[in-house]
């Protein structure tokens, strides 16, 4: 038989804690979708840009759209 004493009580307390609050959740949900819409916008701008380039020497007028 083996007898353990300790010189000091010991005692541990394990719990969870969230680590975000709702307005955190909220702002870092907002934020992504800001960054993915602006990406997308800026997508669109460059496909109706490429669009124009590609009419353009379609139609020989190279020297208006670079």
């Amino acid at each position: 038989m083996v007898k353990i004493i300790y010189q000091t009580p010991t005692a541990f307390y394990i719990g969870s804690q969230s680590k975000m609050s709702w307005t955190d959740y909220f702002s870092n949900v907002g934020g992504l979708l800001g960054l993915v819409l602006g990406m997308g916008f800026i997508s669109f701008v460059e496909m109706f840009w490429q669009c124009l380039r590609v009419a353009s020497r379609m139609a020989n007028l190279e020297d208006l759209i670079a």
